[in-house]
């Protein structure tokens, strides 16, 4: 009975800290891969695949702040939100993004 109980207590921690893992690599606001996520799947990548051909594509949201200043960090959330919604409904489902 004791060994099931602390199998079960050992699952559990195992689970909580693979999504505890999963979580620290996404940014909270978009549900993308944070940078450190991101660099850290690119050299898996990078490892498992030598040969395979591969591109980058990075971008940048200019003058933000001209969003943000006048109108509220909310309104600047909602416009990083509809851009990362975008992006994941524009690029391969196997597409790193972040």
């Amino acid at each position: 009975m004791v060994f099931i109980i602390q199998q079960r207590v050992a699952d559990e921690i195992l689970n909580l800290n693979t999504e505890l893992i999963a979580e620290a690599g996404r940014d909270d606001l978009t549900g993308l891969m944070n940078r450190r996520c991101w660099a850290e799947r690119v050299t898996e990548w990078e490892q498992t695949h030598p040969n395979a051909a591969s591109s980058m594509l990075y971008m940048d949201i200019d003058r933000f702040k001209y969003l943000n200043d006048p109108f509220g960090y909310d309104v600047g959330d909602q416009a990083l939100i509809g851009f990362a919604d975008v992006l994941k409904q524009s690029l391969p489902e196997h597409a790193l993004m972040a």
